[in-house]
């Protein structure tokens, strides 16, 4: 096994290989997709091989994705319980039938295309864990050794809208669990757009995706986190209070409007100075949020002020301050 450290933390790099899924835009039907299978794994002690993936898994965690479930009893399921079991198959087998299930998705979606799947089973904290990505070969510029342009493919790494990763210890714990009692085992991405998001719905279908975090579920994540992330901060009360007024303006906006709040306008809003300090307190406390999410009036509302005027005397406080600070008596009065 070979040993990296990526963001502070040692990674083993198990197995990793690239498969090649060749299928053109605006094609549908078995016919349509053509795979390209590799010959051999992908040697874990190349340098080359090991920027890869530090590169990648730093984009994927940067790019903050969705959180679920894979379905009981789905195809992708056996699969998996095809290599990571007492018996396991080989490496190149299994990633052969994960390939199988997505290019048979894939043939599916009209506007969907192919690309290079890579398929990275590593070892991190001391679990075990699988990265699938479709990456897409973009082009470029580069200069020769004279100095004259010329255009280049190159993999880009950083578009990871077809990707996903699983928590194997997680997966293993949920299969002898109901289903409503599961852990996020999986991560995702969906797709910033509304268009990205349809086009690789194949790849979630593939993976059999399932439970995603609910809005309320996501709202109240986030609401408690941004109230002990404040308290973190020391932060003064009159900041504090901008900061929640902030949050309950945008996420009442986002409501009335339909649409989704996002995690970059929110560390723009907790902490204008550092908006990733913000970013990376949600991994550090390994909190599960997704990037957008339609808000929950029931959870944000506890950004919402509550003022009462009675003659000279006026009070202030938040819902989230109520039994807590703030207490109302049987009748309902402070």
């Amino acid at each position: 096994l070979n040993l990296i450290i990526l963001r502070g933390k040692s990674m083993k790099i198990k197995n990793v290989v690239f498969h090649h899924i060749v299928k053109e835009q605006k094609s549908k039907g078995p016919a349509s997709v053509k795979p390209e299978y590799a010959k051999e794994l992908l040697q874990p002690d190349d340098p080359i091989v090991i920027d890869l993936c530090q590169d990648i898994l730093k984009s994927y965690r940067d790019h903050n994705p969705m959180h679920g479930n894979i379905k009981h009893g789905s195809d992708f399921q056996n699969v998996l319980q095809g290599f990571f079991s007492e018996k396991p198959i080989e490496f190149m087998e299994f990633t052969e039938n994960v390939c199988g299930l997505i290019e048979k998705e894939l043939s599916k979606s009209f506007l969907a295309n192919g690309g290079f799947v890579l398929l990275l089973n590593y070892e991190d904290s001391q679990k075990d864990w699988l990265l699938i990505v479709m990456l897409k070969n973009d082009e470029g510029y580069g200069l020769t050794k004279l100095l004259t342009l010329e255009k280049r493919q190159y993999l880009n790494i950083e578009k990871l809208n077809e990707s996903a990763r699983i928590d194997v210890e997680k997966w293993k714990s949920n299969l002898v669990k109901s289903e409503e009692s599961n852990k996020n085992c999986l991560s995702f991405m969906k797709g910033k757009k509304t268009q990205d998001e349809d086009v690789t719905e194949y790849f979630r279908f593939a993976l059999s995706c399932d439970g995603y975090i609910t809005s309320k579920q996501n709202t109240k994540n986030l609401v408690d986190t941004i109230f002990n992330y404040m308290e973190s901060k020391n932060l003064e009360p009159s900041q504090k209070e901008a900061i929640r007024d902030s949050l309950f303006l945008y996420f009442e906006k986002q409501h009335k409007l339909g649409e989704e709040v996002d995690l970059d306008t929110i560390a723009n809003t907790v902490n204008a100075v550092a908006p990733s300090e913000f970013t990376d307190y949600l991994k550090e406390k390994q909190i599960d949020i997704d990037y957008t999410f339609k808000p929950n009036p029931t959870s944000y509302k506890k950004f919402k002020r509550i003022g009462y005027t009675n003659g000279n005397v006026k009070i202030s406080f938040t819902y989230n301050d109520l039994n807590e600070t703030v207490f109302l008596n049987k009748e309902g009065y402070l």
